[in-house]
Order: C-alpha cells, then structure tokens, then sequence
C-alpha cells in the first residue's frame, strides 16, 4: 500500500518568504497528499497566501513556536494510518523540485527509518550548505556537522546522524505522535536535533538525504524574529543547551548541573568579554537563570524521555563528536555560528563603538575618588555608617521599633530593602557591597547609560558621549565623596527607568527592568517620586491616545515595585500629616551649602562646586563669580544640543528637554524644602538626584540632536566629549585634594568591653552623651557594638516631636548629670542600657563635658570604667534584657515586598513563552478554512 505524505507549513509574519515556499511546493515533481498551513497569529497577509495554494489554513490567535505550530497542524489532519509520513516545514524553507520526492525515496528503500533530513542551503546561495545534520559534544553542546561551506559533496556519504534541521524534515506520524512532537521548551534552537536524540532513545533509526536539498532563509532562530543581536543568539543557544542538559542528565547529574550553572555562567561571561562580546555576559546569566528556574519544562521533557525510551544512553555514543574531530573541525572551519550576515545586530556594540574605553576611564576615576577606601571592609562617614552584620541589615528592614527604645514603632525606609539586597551580595562583609558601589559607580553609569541612549541612535559615537556625560557627571562625584549611597544608586540607575518607559510601548521585559530601576531610584531618591509619577502619567496618556492602550497599561505597571515597597513608609507619614518627610533623603541627614538657581544651572549640587572646591581655591578666580561661570561653559554645548533636539526629532527632543526641566524643577525645590533635622538644625532635601535627572534629560535630548548632525559633521559630538573629559577631570582631580569625608571605620566603634558584652546581649544599649555647646548636649541610644545604617530611619530623622521614651531618656539624662538624688538603675534595667558613654569634646562644650564627668562619676549605681579610644565608659550595676518590638506581621510584611521584587525580576530575564508551558493538543481558538 502507498504510504501518505501530509505537509505541514508553519508560517508567522511571512508574506515576503511564503511566496517563494509556496512555489516551489507547487513546483514539486511529487506532490504530498494534503497540505495543511498553519498561521501563528500573523499580523501581515500571510494567512491569505496559504488559502491558495494549500488544502487547510489554521489560523491560530495565539503566537506559538514552530513545533507546537507544527503539532497544531498535524492535529488537523485525517485519523492516522499506518506508514504515514509527515513534512514539516517553516515559512522560509523553500524545497526544491524533486526534494519530497528523494525524502520518500529513502523511506522506502529503508522501512526503519523514521526521521529524514535534507541538505539545507542558503538562499540565494544554492552552493553553500546552510545546515546539514546535527551533533552534539560528550557534554552536550550542539554542533552544526556542516555549516557555511560550498557544497562539493564532500558530506554526502553521511547517513547516520544524531538530529536534523527541524525544517524540512520527513518524520514518521506515529514516532512524531509516540514521541509527543518537538519540545515545547526548545522554541527554536535544537529542536530538531532533541527531536532525534528521543527518537534514537526510542529505538528509531535518523538519517540523512543528501540529494533532499531545501533553501532557507536564515536559521531556526529567526521564525519569529527578522533579525538577533549576537547578545540574544548567545541566550538563545545556551538556554537551550542547558535544558538539554538538565533533561538528559541522571539524577545525581541534575544536580550537579544545577548547582554549577551560574558559576560557569560567571567563567564563560569572562571568555565573552575578552573575546570583546561584554553584552553577551549578561545573557550568559539571563540564559542560566530562565534554564534553572523552568522547572516545568525540565520535569515534562524528562517524563517524555522516560515514558519512551527504550535504548541506553551509551547507544548514541558513536553518533557524538569526540573533542579531537571537534577541535580539527573547527581549524579548518572554524566556529560554528551563524552564517547569516544580515542577522547580526547593527545596534552600537559596547567594545565596537568605543564605549568600553569610557568604561575603563570610568573605572580609574572611581579608583582615584576612593582612593583611601578601595582596600576597607568597613566605612562611615558622611551621610554613610557601616551597615553592621547581615542579620542586623535584615532586621532593619522590618517594621519595627524605631527609637531603640520599644515605643516608637514604624515602618522601615524602602531603601533599607535595597540596601538589604546590595550588602547580601558580600554577605560574609555587607559593607563591603558599600564600597564597590562607590568605587564602580562611574564605571557601571557608563553601561546603564549606554543601554538607553543604543536604543535611541544607530550613530556609533552617540553611546560613547553620552556614556562620557553621564559617568562624568558632578552629581554623581558628589555623592561619592559624602557617601550618598542612596543618590549615588539613583545616577547609576535612572536611565534603565528611560529604557523601561520607551520599551514599555511593546515589551514586558523592558517594563519590568524600568520597574527594578525605579524602584531603586525612588527608594535612593525620594525627591524624585512627584517627577516619576509625572513621567508615567505622560506615558501611560501618550500610550493610550496615541500608540498602543496596552503600552499605557505597561507604563503604569512601572510602579509596581516601587509601590510596594513605599507604600508603609507613605502610610506612617500620612498618620503623622507630614506628607513631604516621605521625600527624604535616607541615610544620616547631611547639611550641604544651599545653592542657588545658577549655581544649579552649572550642573553642581551645592554652593561650594562640589568638588572643584579644593581646586579652585589656589586660584585667583576662587571666590568670584567666574567658576560659576566657567562651569556654565563647559555644560553649555550639552544643553544647546539639547535644546536643538526638538527642531530635528520632535518628538523624542521634546521629551528630553522636559525630562530635564523637571529634573532642575526638583532640584530647586530640592532646595527650598526642609523635612529632616539633625539634632535642631534642619536639613535641606539634597539636589544632586534633581539635577541626575536634568542631566539625563540634556543627555537624551542632545544625543537627538549628534544622531542627527552625525553624517554632517562630527564637531557637535567632538565638543561635547571634551567638555565631559575637562569636567571629569577636574572632579578626580577636585576629590582626591578634598580631605575624604567617607572614611574606614576604625576597628571598634565602641569601647572593647561594650564590645564583649555584645556578644552575649546582641541588643545591649549604650546611652551616649556628647557636649556641643556651653549647655547642650545630644543624646544617642547605640545597640550592640555600634551605631550601623539600618538605625537611622527617616520616620525618626524627620520627626517633628521625639517619640515618648525619647523624651523621658531626655529628663533621665538631664537628671543623671546634674546630681540629682533619684536611682537610676531601674530606668536604666527597663530601657536595657548597660554602658554610658561621655563622647570628648573641645571648645565651647569642654565646661560642660567637665560637669558631666563629675556627676556620673558621683553616682553610687554606675561603676566607672575610664578613658577609652571611643571616650569616657561608665558600666551599669545591672544591665536590663532588651528585645526590639517586631509585630509577627513584619516578616510577612517583607515577605511581600521581596515576592514583588522577585516577580518583577524574572519577568526581567528572558524567558519561555507561555504557549510552551503548555501540553501540545488542539487550540479551542483555531477557525479552519479551506480553499
């Protein structure tokens, strides 16, 4: 009985390639007995294409790849009969006359085979082999047997292979149905060859027909994409080779090969940037991360192995590469890639373009600028303070006790979180985390920004200035130099929140990057919430009147992330009526020079430059108006490119100088507005995050504008670089002769024996006193071996009235100095403070520290310890138990808070379609229509 040949075409957005694929079925000396096509959501005419030159159209509303394609159609064919072949075919791959008709041939000369793969060739091109069989290493790599050479039939006495081209193919309908189709997991890259590796397991003979020649149009991994950038074919491939590799490993194996994948994603992203690929080290982790974690995939494709395998392991052996004919092959072939020259991504690359020798100047700037720190486990100084062990960073992110003394509780900083998370990546020295965060900084500023303005410009150079702007910039050094982790977090992140609203137009990934970003943005910057929630407002209307109602949708989702963790902080604030102090800087309130509006106009973030302080001050200009003046002409080809951007791209440039008239909007009012105190004093709002802001506005603008000009004149972008080199380097220069407010800390905080008592009560409190003036003094409760950053809590740095306990430890003191007769053991055992600490003081506080001395050392209930490097110790005759107030809520709490970061974050990474986490059956959407 004649065996039947059913086709099946898949096709996605290919009314430029059908055509061609359909001709030349039509051209067929032997034609299949029905051919059915298959249409995944296409938005062209492709659907209508198919309708007249085939038996059956399945159009599909849901966009699914090639193999559940290819399943969906084989669903629509008669009941199965035995010695039923299927031909399955992408949109591209175009047969050549006599090709089902050779395919056929070898099915009847051999019975035991089921899968039969022709010679693909490049179209175009009928003389070079595209694809011809597939292979893989003893560890599992996929290999190209034949690749990108001239087809001299050097490769036609090969039968026996391991897989074929999924394209093309003749596959048996009952092994196809036994073996449940290609996997859904392998979207593109090796399916065909996982496809023939199960059938071998089962028992089935692979082989290839060397007289079967298709023409096709680029590779497996373009069905759905016109075009990759070598950065996503990288995530692709090795995706795909670590599913492989987990569906195939033994048990013991499977772990092992779990556990390795993100350290041998860390050693083979080395190899990517020395081989000049920096983009493809993050899609290394990104390919790691979506393998480890597809669980479902991995346990559905072990399943369809086990249910129908019948042959060892072993038994492929012989159809593997071994490494010597690998290594042979690859010195006379070289590599196998894609020979698709038109695939690669014409995107600025980060090393091609000139952007990674920014990088690298980047990198010594942040060398130089923290200099004294580099080599320390341990800093404070500034706005900054150690952030202690990695439970007390944990515990300072819960709600909880904020005065240290059990009456005030309140909600944690969201940046407390993320401080969290950044001082967990060196668990073993979270502070650690702290320090290369401010050494990296300019370097990491380089990429981020790099990332957004890439997208923006196909012009080289573009990237490169504005990399150079941005790493450059004076808020930036600023922040480093008085150890404004939160502002410093801000710069580096802010143009991944640009990048998100752009790409929130068509892209969830996109829109949960920004999210991440913003949301370590406005937990850095609080000032910058009133400008985020404008921008996502514009977006969102823009999206829904002009573009796409589900980018609007997107663009909103923005705020996700940043909503859940803000959302107690704004809620205590509100309880309180101070609805500003949710705009304070985190961290310790630092005082800083009020500038002006010109002033801010120059770019720096206080009256004193910034950096250029120590710089300017051997110079007779120092003191006048021209530095002010001067810093105004270096920022001044920035922003008139800036501002051209609106008469050469309007729409694009007049969203960058909006962006950065907000910025300066915010960082005036910045200035204008007072939420915290230190002590009595209040402090100003920082401008440097406003200003991070303008400037990103100016970069975005004026990049516009150099995209432009670029095949005119390249002066424009020239001039503006220069600028960023004489501003950087007169900030380096600036920070390394300012004296470092950000210092390591000493070895011990507090004196040895607070220390020792530490270790056996985590929370001893130690009450310190410190003179500043003639007659006052400010008080602080220190728990464990010292002050670290997750104590200070902007609900307590920006309250108007201390907390009831504070108040009362306030009279206490006064009470305990000035000899009164009252016994302070009991107030001391109920608020468990063991140790009083008198801090040295000098000037108009020396009478005073002097008085205090002698009063604590008249009374009977304290047992003086004496000098110490940290100042005068006193020791308690009982030191009282105490424990912080955390409702059993908190964790949940921030159980919560985490989840939506993690949900945002693998939403983040690249990963599999829905469509392929489902099982294989007939679509309840699918219409038919027959021709």
């Amino acid at each position: 009985m004649r065996s039947r040949v059913f086709a099946v075409l898949v096709s996605r957005n290919a009314s430029k390639v059908l055509p061609r694929t359909l001709e030349a079925l039509a051209a067929g000396t032997k034609r299949p007995d029905t051919i059915v096509g298959v249409d995944t959501a296409s938005s062209d005419d492709s659907a209508n294409l198919m309708r007249e030159h085939v038996d059956t159209v399945v159009k599909l509303r849901s966009k699914l790849s090639y193999g559940q394609a290819a399943a969906q159609g084989v669903a629509e064919l008669p009941d199965a009969e035995d010695g039923d072949w299927l031909w399955l075919l992408a949109h591209d791959a175009a047969p050549e006359p006599d090709a089902l008709a050779q395919l056929t041939s070898s099915a009847e000369a051999n019975r035991h085979l089921a899968i039969i793969g022709p010679k693909v060739m490049r179209v175009g091109d009928a003389r070079t082999i595209n694809e011809f069989g597939q292979t893989m290493t003893p560890f599992g790599n996929a290999v190209r047997l034949a690749a990108g050479e001239l087809d001299q039939g050097q490769y036609d006495s090969r039968s026996d292979v391991l897989g074929v081209a999924e394209t093309g193919l003749l596959i048996r309908r009952d092994v196809f149905e036994e073996l449940g189709g290609f996997d859904p997991a392998l979207m593109t890259v090796d399916a065909g060859l996982d496809l023939g590796v199960r059938a071998r397991l089962a028992g089935h003979q692979v082989a290839l027909q060397p007289r079967a020649r298709i023409q096709r149009n680029g590779g497996p991994e373009l069905f759905s994409a016109r075009s990759l950038s070598d950065a996503s074919l990288t995530a692709v491939r090795r995706r795909a080779q670590l599913h492989r590799r987990f569906a195939y490993a033994n048990a013991f194996a499977l772990i092992l090969h779990w556990l390795l994948a993100l350290p041998l994603a860390l050693i083979r992203g080395v190899g990517h940037v020395l081989a000049k690929r920096p983009a493809a080290l993050i899609s290394e982790f990104s390919a790691a991360l979506a393998a480890m974690f597809g669980f479902r995939n991995i346990t559905n494709a072990r399943r369809r192995i086990r249910t129908t395998r019948t042959s060892s392991w072993t038994t492929l052996s012989s159809l593997r590469i071994d490494w010597r004919t690998l290594r042979a092959r690859r010195r006379l072939v070289g590599d196998d890639v894609v020979e698709n020259a038109t695939d690669a991504d014409d995107l600025v690359g980060f090393a091609q373009g000139g952007a990674l020798w920014v990088f690298a100047f980047a990198l010594l700037a942040g060398v130089i600028t923290n200099i004294g720190i580099v080599t320390s486990a341990r800093i404070t100084g500034g706005a900054l303070l150690p952030l202690g062990s990695f439970t007390d960073m944990w515990s300072g992110a819960l709600f909880g006790d904020r005065d240290l003394l059990g009456s005030f509780p309140g909600p944690a900083d969201p940046f407390s979180v993320v401080v969290a998370l950044l001082g967990s990546l060196t668990f073993w020295q979270p502070s650690q985390a702290i320090v290369l965060l401010l050494v990296l900084a300019p370097a990491l500023s380089t990429v981020t920004v790099w990332l957004l303005v890439r997208r923006l410009t196909r012009v080289v150079w573009a990237p490169v200035v504005a990399a150079a702007v941005w790493a450059f910039s004076p808020s930036l050094f600023a922040g480093i130099v008085d150890g404004r982790i939160g502002a410093v977090l801000a710069h580096v992140t802010l143009p991944l929140v640009a990048y998100g609203l752009i790409r929130a137009r068509d892209s969830w990934r996109g829109v949960a990057t920004g999210s991440l970003a913003l949301a370590i943005v406005l937990a850095g910057a609080p000032s910058l919430l009133p400008a985020a929630l404008a921008a996502v407002a514009v977006a969102a209307i823009w999206f829904l009147t002009r573009v796409r109602p589900g980018g609007a949708f997107r663009a909103v989702a923005m705020l996700v992330p940043a909503a859940a963790l803000f959302t107690p902080l704004v809620w205590a604030h509100s309880e309180a009526g101070h609805w500003l102090a949710a705009l304070a800087d985190p961290g310790i309130p630092l005082g800083y020079d009020i500038p002006d509006a010109l002033v801010l106009a120059t770019g720096y973030p206080d009256a004193a430059l910034a950096t250029l302080s120590p710089l300017l001050s051997g110079m007779e200009i120092a003191g006048t108006v021209w530095p002010v003046w001067l810093t105004i002409g270096l920022a001044a080809p920035l922003v008139l490119a800036a501002f051209a951007a609106p008469f050469v791209r309007a729409l694009p440039g007049v969203a960058g100088v909006a962006v950065a008239l907000t910025g300066f909007a915010t960082a005036v009012a910045a200035s204008r507005i007072a939420v915290a105190f230190e002590g009595d004093t209040e402090v100003f709002i920082w401008t440097g995050p406003g200003l991070s802001l303008t400037t990103l506005g100016l970069v975005i603008a004026a990049m516009i504008t150099i995209g432009v000009l670029a095949e005119r004149s390249a002066a424009v972008n020239i001039i503006v670089t220069l600028c960023s080199a004489v501003t950087g380097i007169a900030l380096v220069i600036g920070a390394a002769m300012t004296p470092s407010v950000v210092q390591p800390e000493p070895e011990r905080s507090m004196p040895a024996l607070v220390v020792a008592a530490a270790d056996e009560q985590p929370h001893v409190g130690t009450l310190v006193i410190e003179p500043v003036g003639p007659d006052t003094i400010r008080l602080t409760v220190v728990r464990g071996q010292g002050e670290v950053l997750s104590d200070v809590q902007t609900v307590n740095t920006t309250a108007r009235q201390p907390s009831e306990a504070t108040g009362d430890l306030s009279q206490f003191a006064v009470d305990l100095v000035s000899g009164s007769s009252m016994d302070a053991t009991e107030t001391l055992v109920d608020a468990g403070i063991g140790f009083i600490l008198l801090r040295d003081a000098s000037g108009a506080g020396e009478s005073l520290y002097q008085t205090i001395s002698r009063g604590l050392d008249e009374r009977a209930e304290l047992q003086a310890v004496g000098a110490t490097d940290a100042g005068l110790l006193w020791t308690s005759d009982a030191i009282g138990e105490y424990e912080p107030d955390t409702p059993a809520w908190a964790w949940w709490l921030l159980f919560a808070q985490l989840l939506v970061l993690l949900l945002a974050l693998l939403l983040a990474l690249p990963s599999m379609r829905r469509g392929a986490r489902k099982r294989v059956r007939r679509a309840p959407e699918a219409r038919k229509d027959f021709a």
